[in-house]
């Protein structure tokens, strides 16, 4: 069983991450899975393993790309001025704080309580 209390996410192996559902996850996506049936040790030497990794790599690092372009081009659609770009951050941190969730019972409740 999977435990991320013991190590943070940056010193995990991939191997880290095998549950009894894996396999499925392979077939799904059509990638050979053989690799699963050895030592964690030896993964590096089968091409299954390494596949899964390099794909893994590209897709990580292509939400991440997709994911810093969209908040560089969000960041510039309301405003070019830094003091009005800090004071709307502060306006949405604080409206974050106020209402944590998109409850109805949470946006009814009086200011005065929060």
């Amino acid at each position: 069983m999977l435990n991320i209390e013991e190590d943070t996410i940056e010193e995990k192996n991939l191997h880290d991450f095998v549950i009894s559902n894996t396999t499925r996850f392979f077939n799904i996506l059509g990638m050979d899975s053989h690799f699963l049936d050895a030592d964690p040790e030896t993964w590096h030497q089968y091409d299954g393993y390494l596949s899964a990794e390099a794909k893994s790599i590209i897709v990580t690092n292509d939400t991440a790309e997709r994911e810093v372009a969209l908040i560089e081009e969000y960041n510039t659609l309301h405003t070019c001025d830094e003091e009005q770009k800090q004071y709307l951050l502060l306006a949405v941190s604080e409206h974050r704080r106020r209402y944590p969730d998109f409850k109805k019972s949470t946006l009814v409740e009086p200011a005065s309580s929060k």
